[in-house]
This record gives C-alpha cells, structure tokens and sequence, in this order.
C-alpha cells in the first residue's frame, strides 16, 4: 500500500493534518496486514528522504515538490501535477491511500484500475466563502471518484452529507482523530491545582480559529472577573506575527504566544493547565480538542460543526451559540466555575480515540474495500 501525504512529514504544513498522519503513521508501519510505503513531498530546496516520530526513522518516498514562497502555482496544484507525473510510480501498489484530494484525483487518473481510498479531513470546508470555494469543487470529485473516502467528521455529519444525490451508493466511513491517549494520561495523572486557573488554546493560528476573538474575550474575562488567570496560545500559523505583535502592543502579559511546541513539550503544557479555549468556527474531528480531553480539560467552544458533537454542555465543556467576543467570555466564566465537575468525563470521551484505534480502524476499512 502507498501511504501518500502533501507534506514532508516533519514541519509542513503546520496544523492538526500532520499530526493526525503522524499519529497512525507507526501503527500502519508496524501492522502485519500489507506492506506500507510512504510518499510526500519536499518543501522549497530541502533533500530528504527521512523523517523521524518519537524517534524512530522513517523512510519515505517524494512525488512532489512545494515551496512556501515566491510560488507559481498553489500547492494544490502542485500536488496535482506532482502526482500526474509520477502516477507511473505508483503501479506495484494494490492500495492508494491518499490524505490530499489533487493528489488523490492524479492517482486516481493515471491509475485508473487501482483502489484509491481518499481521506477528507473534516466536512468544515462546506462553509469556505469566496474564492475558496473554488477548492470544494476538488474535494468533491476526489470523494467521487475514489474507490472509498474516509471522513473525518462524525456519523451525523457524514450520513447528512451523503444525502447529496451525486454520493448516493459512494462508499464513505466516519472516522476520528487519532491521538497518543496513553502518553497523555501518564504525563497528567498527577495535575497540580494552583490558586488561579490556566486556560489553553493548542492549534493552528488563523483567521478559522478566530484567535484574536480569544483574545478580546479573554481580556474582558481577566478586567471583569479574575485578574490573576492566565493564557497561553499554543501553535504556529499565518497569524502567529501578528499576534505576538498584538500581546506586545497591548501589553497583556497574562497572555503567553509560546509558539509550536514538540509532543513532549505540549502535553506538559497540558497538564499544567485546567480549561481548554477553543473559538474555531468548525472542526473535522478535532485532534487539538480531544488531546485537551486526555489531558481532562473542560472546553470552552461555540456550537458549530465538528465541536458541538464532543464538547457537550454541562458535561464536557460549554457551549456558547453566537460567535461573538462577549458570548465567548461568558462561557469563559461559566466554565470557571464548575469545569472541576466535568473532568472525568472528557478523559472517557478520549479514550476512544488512542492512536492504535484508529489506525486498527482504518486499515479495516481499507482491507474491505480494496
């Protein structure tokens, strides 16, 4: 089986996506069901053959190319036009399983008689506006045209979507985040309470997060309620410059920018906090989320697709209707007052969602299909 990813593996591009093919990656080198290689992509003048996990080294094999400057072309297409060329490359698999909906419809193409199963990472992407929505139409017929397509998204959320007559008979399964469950739990089992509460974000930093809405909730929180509660943003993205510019400028230095931390240094972060702050305006199944949920953090989030499902109100976190600053920063103070209660509960929602799991269930999937 090719395992094919547009990414090198190792720092691009930044965000859940690498860390959830990251995840299974060593479940589905160890399985004793096929063979496994693994493709991606090389960012501007880099060479390599390698990546490591926690580590242990990885060989993989490159089919494109990208750059993340002076770029030509976008990187979708990039990965189209990679996957074209090379599609010869790919002739010795029986299975094609592909995590990038060009680079899948390139597969799918130059290897027409081949089983190409297409992973769509979240249904989130239905709402892009504007001139992204022009990238729905790729995701579309990647789900067409594969053999299979496995989503991340809730069962709820995928039979809604198959209900689209161009889906109907498509083989589509409804998979979670897979996420180091145990690593987690060995490094929280013994939390320390402070005298103050933590809060948390882990992620991506962009505009679909809405970060600089957390900000301004989190500020009115700390004016008007407890001046001694601190944040700190975990993560790397195109906003990552800006924001660090704005906590300077505003000199709130209960707000920590820490910027990408490794695993190791993440679920430290985690363990040393209480609550979980995430205003993202739609999720697949969000990895971020449920690592916070191993580590027994409560969530504040609004009710939108692809969160509303784990974060449950009065049970695993609140949830907050309209997307507005002040909403926000009244689940914030809801939250502090009684997310001790509902500690327990986001530990067992995680539990599913261990790596091994996952990846037991996705091979499953590719098995029956292929």
């Amino acid at each position: 089986m090719a395992f094919v990813y547009l990414s090198n593996y190792s720092d691009w591009p930044m965000g859940g996506m690498l860390n959830y093919v990251r995840n299974i990656i060593p479940y589905f080198k160890d399985n004793n069901i096929c063979d496994v290689d693994i493709w991606g992509g090389t960012k501007d003048k880099e060479e390599k053959t390698s990546f490591e996990i926690d580590d242990r080294e990885y060989k993989f094999f490159k089919y494109t190319n990208i750059h993340t400057y002076n770029k030509l072309l976008p990187n979708f297409l990039v990965s189209f036009f990679g996957a074209l060329k090379n599609g010869y490359r790919f002739k010795e698999y029986d299975v094609i399983y592909s995590h990038t909906a060009a680079t899948t419809i390139a597969l799918k193409l130059t290897n027409p008689h081949k089983c190409v199963v297409h992973h769509q990472h979240g249904l989130s992407y239905k709402n892009n506006k504007g001139f992204t929505r022009f990238l729905n139409i790729g995701y579309t017929i990647a789900q067409l045209i594969s053999d299979a397509t496995i989503f991340v998204a809730s069962t709820e959320e995928l039979e809604e979507h198959q209900k689209r007559k161009i889906f109907k008979n498509k083989r589509f399964y409804a998979i979670g985040s897979p996420i180091k469950y145990k690593k987690i739990r060995q490094v929280c089992i013994e939390k320390k309470r402070k005298n103050y509460l933590r809060f948390v974000y882990t992620g991506r930093l962009d505009v679909w997060k809405n970060i600089n809405l957390l900000i301004d909730s989190f500020k009115m929180y700390h004016d008007e309620c407890a001046q001694q509660d601190v944040l700190t943003l975990v993560g790397d993205g195109p906003q990552y410059e800006e924001l660090l510019t704005r906590i300077k400028k505003e000199e709130v230095d209960y707000i920590k920018l820490v910027g990408r931390k490794n695993f190791d240094e993440l679920s430290l972060i985690l363990a040393q906090s209480d609550i979980f702050l995430f205003p993202s305006r739609g999720e697949g199944v969000s990895l971020s989320l449920l690592e916070a949920f191993a580590a027994g953090l409560p969530a504040v989030a609004f009710d939108v697709i692809g969160v509303n499902n784990f974060v449950k109100e009065g049970k695993t976190g609140v949830l907050e209707k309209e997307i507005t600053a002040e909403n926000f920063k009244n689940g914030i103070v809801r939250a502090s007052k009684c997310y001790d209660r509902w500690v327990q509960n986001c530990v067992n929602v995680s539990k599913d969602y261990d790596a091994e799991i996952i990846g037991e269930k996705i091979m499953k999937i590719i098995v029956s299909v292929a």
